[in-house]
């Protein structure tokens, strides 16, 4: 008798399916599940969790960038198109600095305006603000850095980070019956006058935003609604508190923004 073909056999006596079609069966079933290999240490999940995914030097091509969103990476050689302070106020390629000099109460700021490019922040928006900074002390000081405006020089809605003193705060800024309010998160173990990278996700669907330092998710705010915006798409502001020199360092700041809710 001629030996059967193992895979045209039927899988079983009460069932003629065989064990070929079976198994295309069970193989097309997995393509179509969008939750495989999603639990714990399995492909995509690892994949969506590595920080970076390695692809060959070269090898991804320049067109890459998501189809849905304004992304911009500021320079700041020249600061023309700024709103910022008149003295104070110093800056390279990539990053600038705001010195309070030793004049008790001296705010100095800068600010991106957006009136124009219509990319400013609406708590509406699906966006991430990201920037690396630090501060030259950690004592008598007040300083915002914000997407969109922090209420004392320029419009709210904003939201990212707030520093008293060398206390760290994760900070929404809207506007309040007769002024503007704000609502805070502390955000502790952060040595401000350390070199770190901060970031804040907001997210329209949660009504959220997500506050992260070096990489690490530290907090999130519930964000409330806004009657208007205030056309800033970020804002830097410090103050000293005491006759005092205080100065603030930014660098790589990145701002990007789904334009359509």
């Amino acid at each position: 008798m001629a030996n059967p073909v193992w895979g045209e056999l039927e899988k079983a006596l009460d069932d003629n399916q065989t064990i070929l079609e079976a198994i295309d069966e069970k193989i097309a079933a997995h393509e179509a599940d969008e939750e495989a290999h999603l639990g714990a240490g399995e492909a995509l999940q690892s994949h969506r969790a590595s920080e970076i995914i390695d692809h060959a030097a070269g090898s991804v091509f320049g067109d890459k960038f998501s189809n849905k969103e304004f992304a911009l990476n500021f320079p700041f050689e020249s600061l023309d198109k700024y709103s910022k302070s008149v003295a104070g106020v110093n800056s390279d390629i990539a990053g600038f600095r705001l010195d309070t000099g030793s004049t008790i109460n001296t705010a100095r700021k800068l600010s991106a305006l957006a009136q124009y490019s219509n990319n400013y922040y609406n708590v509406g928006l699906d966006g991430v603000f990201q920037f690396c900074g630090h501060f030259y002390a950690a004592t008598n000081q007040l300083a915002y850095i914000l997407a969109g405006g922090n209420g004392i020089d320029c419009d709210p809605p904003g939201v990212g980070f707030k520093v008293v003193n060398g206390t760290l705060y994760a900070v929404e800024t809207v506007w309040g019956v007769e002024d503007f309010e704000e609502y805070t998160a502390e955000i502790s173990g952060i040595t401000v006058t350390s070199e770190h990278v901060y970031r804040v996700q907001y997210v329209a669907a949660d009504n959220a935003a997500y506050f992260f330092v070096d990489g690490v998710l530290k907090t999130s705010l519930v964000l409330h609604s806004n009657e208007d915006v205030g056309l800033v798409m970020f804002s830097t502001y410090i103050k000293n508190t005491a006759a005092e020199q205080k100065q603030l360092w930014i660098h790589g700041v990145y701002f990007s923004q789904n334009p359509i809710s």
